[in-house]
């Protein structure tokens, strides 16, 4: 026979603390870090676009001159 397990009892288990200010200093940070990341990535995707938009504008014509 097996013992039964009680929920109640591994709760106490995990329990947090609050996070500290300094815990929450990293967040913004990191928060922040991400942030400047999506902005880089969204700089180059549409430089990316602009480029392709580009060569495409050249390839029509060059096919047109043909």
């Amino acid at each position: 026979m097996q013992p039964q397990h009680d929920p109640q009892h591994s709760v106490g288990a995990h329990v947090r603390t609050a996070p500290t200010a300094a815990d929450v200093q990293k967040l913004r940070v990191e928060i922040a870090h991400l942030d400047l990341l999506v902005k880089k990535l969204q700089t180059e995707l549409q430089i990316e676009r602009q480029y392709n938009q580009a060569l495409e504008t050249q390839i029509r014509t060059l096919t047109e001159v043909s």
